[in-house]
């Protein structure tokens, strides 16, 4: 894309692009969008604890 063309990236712009995306995912295009959820703080520290188990027996068995 020609650099000449190309809009500036503004906070006006992401917003309104974004609400194009939220606008889609009302009107049912559930596609529009990724919907996460993030980890509770105990998930996330359960999470740490499997990761960290599985690097020590990977790295023992070596």
């Amino acid at each position: 894309m020609n650099r000449c063309k190309r809009r500036a990236k503004t906070d006006k712009v992401d917003v309104k692009a974004l609400l194009r995306l939220l606008q889609r995912y009302l009107n049912g295009e559930r596609k529009a969008v990724s919907v996460v959820q993030i980890p509770t703080p105990d998930e996330e520290d359960q999470r740490r604890f499997n990761r960290e188990r599985e690097r020590l027996i990977k790295e023992h068995s070596a």
